[in-house]
C-alpha cells in the first residue's frame, strides 16, 4: 500500500527578505552520519598535517591539503629541496663533495613523513570507499597557522552546507506548492473513494515510455455508488 503522507508547508506573505533562502528540510540522519565520517577522518589528516608542520617550511593549509589528497606531494617536495639548498648555501661550502655529504640524509624527515602520510590516506580512502553516499570536502575542517580543527562550528557548517534543503528560488516555491496539492489530491482519492492502489502496473495511476502518466480508467469501476 502506498503510504501517503503531507507536511504542509506555510510560506509568510509578508516575508522580511523575500531573496533569503527558507529552510525546508534538515536531513538529520544524513548529518549524524556525515559529521561521524569527519570524525573518523580527522585523526588521519590531523597526523598529516601535524608532521608537514614539523618539516619547517610553512603551515598546511586547506589548498596544501587539497593536492596532498590528489597524491600530489610535488608543492611540498619542491620547498623541502629548495629549503635543504638555501641552507647549504649559508655554510658558503663551495666543494661539491664536501656538498654531497653535507646534503645526504637531509630528505630522509620529508620521505619519512611522505611515506606515513601515504599510509594515512590510504585509510582516509578506504573509509571513503566505506561511504559512497557522503561528498568528500576537506573544506568541512577548519585550518588555523597551521592547525587542523573539528569543532561545534565546522559541524554547524555541515548541517547548513551539506544537510540542509532549501526553498532558494520562486521556481523551488510553486514546485514545492504543487507537490503538496498533489499530494493532498492524492491523499484524498484514498480516503474519500477508497482507492487502496495509487501507483503501479493495477493501480489508479502508471507510468510507460510513451503515454507518461496515464490513468487506470477501469478502476472507476471500484468506486460505489
Amino acid at each position: 500500500m502506498t503510504n501517503l503522507t503531507s507536511k504542509k508547508t506555510t510560506y509568510p506573505p509578508n516575508r522580511q527578505d523575500p531573496t533569503k533562502p527558507e529552510i525546508y528540510f534538515i536531513n538529520e540522519k544524513q548529518y549524524q552520519k556525515t559529521c561521524e565520517f569527519y570524525s573518523e577522518l580527522f585523526q588521519y589528516f590531523k597526523a598529516i598535517s601535524e608532521g608537514y608542520n614539523l618539516l619547517n617550511v610553512g603551515s598546511v593549509t586547506a589548498d596544501a591539503m587539497h593536492k596532498l589528497c590528489d597524491n600530489d606531494f610535488s608543492d611540498i617536495k619542491q620547498k623541502v629541496y629548495d629549503d635543504i639548498d638555501l641552507n647549504l648555501k649559508k655554510t658558503g661550502v663551495t666543494n661539491q663533495k664536501v656538498l654531497e655529504n653535507l646534503r645526504k640524509d637531509t630528505d630522509q624527515p620529508f620521505l619519512m613523513w611522505k611515506m606515513k602520510s601515504e599510509l594515512n590516506f590510504g585509510q582516509i580512502n578506504r573509509l571513503r570507499q566505506m561511504n559512497p553516499g557522503i561528498e568528500f570536502d576537506v573544506n568541512v575542517y577548519s585550518f588555523d597557522n597551521g592547525i587542523i580543527g573539528f569543532n561545534d562550528k565546522d559541524r554547524q557548517r555541515i548541517k547548513a552546507e551539506k544537510c540542509t534543503v532549501y526553498i532558494d528560488s520562486d521556481l523551488k516555491r510553486q514546485f514545492l506548492q504543487l507537490s503538496e496539492k498533489t499530494l493532498e489530491d492524492l491523499q484524498a482519492l484514498k480516503t474519500n473513494y477508497g482507492i487502496s492502489n495509487i501507483f503501479g502496473m493495477e493501480g489508479l495511476f502508471n507510468e510507460n515510455d510513451t503515454e507518461g502518466i496515464i490513468l487506470n480508467k477501469s478502476i472507476l469501476g471500484q468506486i460505489k455508488k
